[in-house]
């Protein structure tokens, strides 16, 4: 959205005009209206699918006609265009660079490019995505059944925090954030598409019940999952049993421990149990299952046993 606002800026200002624009399905909220305007006449412009409302004074009524044509086709030139040259990359068409780079300016300077899931009301939360990143260099729309969110944002994991955070304190719905590694040029889109998508579905497939999935943390479950079929029905024969065992105390210990790369203090913290407890379950998993996790060989085996066990699980279930 920032070109398009950008340029509804400077056609206020070079035209003279001021008005004011909203359509809440694209995030959409201009403003230059000062506080002196009385009286006002609403029309509608068509902004792709969606309809924006656009507030101006009476006194330039005549305008309408020349600011809903120069509106309209500056939406369409500027966000349909590009929305549509990312689409082609997706779907593996021909882009020429100079129609890349005319869309994407700003790739150049490092792109990531984020896939969300969202249980509920997916045209609200692209809404408040769009307006979070109203002033920045990012292109967002819905895609399949997921929110596509391409731009220049350092810190990845702290921009898919954010976005999880504006979803469930405004919606209460559940959402799955993947990204894959970022990129300078715009051949690249696809590929990170499809590194965000494998995120998700090994999250998926392996119950990592996470929700944010980086492809570049997510090693272990790509070995995994590439593991011939027959070395996995052995591994799957040495610890089904003891893995059926565990219950969800045992099961959310293991999950927790992991993530927190086996250090005893951090995993305490985010389990809210004394330490000693913690080591009285790592013991407990120790004499069930031969594997001690505090050690970095048998953690690497338990990982791998574990996650073929849950995508043993997650098959049966489908």
């Amino acid at each position: 959205m920032y070109s398009f606002n950008s340029y509804l800026h400077k056609l206020s200002e070079e035209s003279g005009i001021s008005f004011s624009l909203k359509c809440e399905a694209e995030g959409i909220n201009f403003n230059s209206l000062t506080n002196e305007t009385v009286s006002t006449f609403i029309f509608e412009v068509a902004l792709g699918h969606n309809i924006g409302r656009i507030s101006l004074p009476n006194n330039v009524k005549s305008c309408t006609a020349l600011l809903k044509f120069s509106i309209e086709n500056k939406y369409e030139e500027l966000i349909s265009r590009s929305e549509n040259c990312i689409i082609n990359f997706l779907e593996g068409k021909e882009v020429s660079a100079d129609i890349a780079d005319t869309n994407f300016p700003f790739i150049t300077k490092g792109c990531i490019l984020y896939l969300v899931s969202v249980d509920k009301n997916r045209t609200e939360v692209l809404e408040m995505i769009r307006e979070l990143y109203e002033e920045q260099e990012v292109v967002c729309f819905l895609y399949g059944e997921y929110i596509l969110v391409l731009g220049v944002l350092e810190e990845e994991n702290e921009h898919a925090e954010s976005i999880r955070d504006i979803i469930a304190s405004n919606l209460f719905a559940n959402s799955s954030i993947a990204y894959g590694n970022s990129f300078n040029a715009s051949i690249y889109i696809k590929r990170a598409y499809e590194e965000a998508k494998i995120a998700l579905f090994l999250g998926k497939r392996f119950g990592l019940n996470k929700e944010i999935y980086s492809y570049n943390a997510m090693i272990f479950e790509r070995i995994v999952y590439g593991i011939n079929d027959d070395l996995k029905k052995e591994i799957l024969f040495s610890y089904k049993k003891k893995f059926d065992c565990f219950d969800n105390e045992i099961n959310t210990t293991v999950a927790n421990f992991i993530d927190c790369q086996m250090n005893i203090s951090l995993a305490a913290k985010k389990l809210y149990v004394h330490r000693n407890t913690l080591i009285y379950r790592l013991d407990k998993i120790k004499k069930d299952t031969g594997l001690d996790l505090r050690l970095f060989n048998e953690a690497a085996i338990f990982i791998i046993a574990f996650l073929i066990w849950k995508e043993e699980k997650y098959k049966t279930s489908e």
